[in-house]
């Protein structure tokens, strides 16, 4: 049992109630998950790492994870509402929803982070419209494969999410090791950078203004596209969206994420753990019988509905507004750059393995699954439907 005194920080960041609607079962399994990952992370910094962190499980609207420093070590609280959130976004990419289901449950996330935060009007009306458009969504009938596989991918997901968390507290406890395991993933990232996969998008293209001009069309099809089947004209597109030069810095290729990653300590460090977390996520599934490309395609999804979450939350605290494109593009920039860097490791880790077959067929796994999320359901927001409301 957690002490008095973490017990009141955790019901004054969750709720008092936070514990009053756990799923046992589900507590079980991430406490499973993160003593297991615990020890990949051992083998991987090649160090005893006691004390092991301890976890609590919550259930709330807040639907983040948070370490706690509790005396001399640490405790990670994991809020099990993250798990429910991915479960429906990830519906969304497996089920090929159409538009207005998308926009259904977008609009009810906003309703509920809104709420949150304070922003009762903001919720009433979003949770309106996710309610006018419940009518057109319907249901129709799961099929068992597709509901087995999305619930792979949420748990990889959710112990991507556990282990990148954990890998923090790694790190923060040995800053020499931190340092020489930073140093690692750039020279690993210095041979993907070289290696056959890096315009693998664009294998026909040398010219670096092609492959920018490249990425920024196919970035502009996807906004078109999305809002077409809203039924938007293309005039109807919003300024920052519309505007070519602006958005160019959203879209630059992975040598400049690389660079980008490079001169931001914050970000650098994000990366690292993003590629320690997928190694253990990896050792961990990858033994109870999980798909390695179903763990990698889950690490990946990961960040792009965490990206999506932190977008509505950026916009509602007024971090984020429709008239400040700098601070959008930093945003998408950043959530960019680690949903990038992320594919290139894992590649580059499956080739350095001598593994070159699944690295192609993991490679090209991952770049149609952010195609298919960089359309629906993050469009929804990124065309500005929610930043014009």
């Amino acid at each position: 049992m957690p002490s008095p005194r973490l017990e009141q920080l955790i019901s004054a960041v969750y709720g008092d109630d936070c514990r009053d609607r756990t799923s046992p079962t589900l507590a079980g399994f991430y406490l499973t998950a993160a003593e297991s990952l615990w020890g990949y992370l051992g083998e991987s910094f090649d160090q005893d790492l006691a004390p092991k962190p301890s976890v609590e499980v919550v259930h709330s609207a807040i639907a983040r994870p948070t370490t706690f420093l509790n005396g001399y070590s640490e405790t990670l609280v994991y809020d099990q509402n993250l798990g429910q959130i991915f479960n429906r976004l990830t519906s969304l990419v497996t089920e090929d929803a159409p538009a207005h289901a998308v926009d259904e449950y977008v609009y009810k996330l906003y309703a509920q982070r809104a709420f949150i935060v304070g922003r009762f009007r903001t919720s009433a009306l979003f949770g309106l419209a996710a309610k006018a458009l419940q009518s057109q969504v319907g249901s129709s009938p799961q099929d068992p494969a597709n509901q087995a596989y999305r619930g792979r991918l949420v748990a990889a997901q959710e112990v991507f999410v556990i282990a990148h968390e954990l890998v923090h507290t790694c790190l923060s406890r040995d800053a020499v090791g931190a340092g020489e395991r930073t140093s690692w993933y750039a020279d690993l990232m210095r041979l993907a950078h070289n290696g056959p996969f890096y315009h693998a998008d664009f294998p026909a293209l040398s010219d670096k203004q092609e492959i920018e001009a490249a990425f920024d069309e196919n970035y502009m099809d996807s906004i078109r596209n999305a809002l077409r089947r809203r039924g938007v004209p293309d005039s109807d597109l919003p300024s920052q969206v519309r505007d070519s030069e602006k958005t160019r810095s959203l879209l630059e290729t992975r040598e400049r994420m690389a660079q980008l990653v490079t001169e931001r300590t914050g970000l650098l460090q994000e990366c690292v753990c993003d590629a320690f977390a997928v190694i253990a996520s990896l050792k961990a599934l990858t033994r109870h019988g999980h798909n390695p490309v179903e763990v990698s395609s889950g690490a990946v999804l990961a960040l792009h509905n965490l990206r999506l979450m932190q977008f509505l939350d950026r916009v509602l605290t007024g971090r984020l507004g429709s008239s400040d494109i700098y601070s959008l593009s930093d945003f998408f920039s950043h959530a960019v750059a680690r949903v990038s860097m992320l594919r290139a490791f894992i590649t580059a880790l499956l080739a350095l393995n001598g593994e070159h077959d699944a690295a192609e067929e993991i490679h090209r796994h991952l770049i149609r699954l952010n195609e298919i999320h960089g359309t629906e359901p993050f469009s929804t927001c990124r065309s500005g439907c929610l930043l014009k409301l």
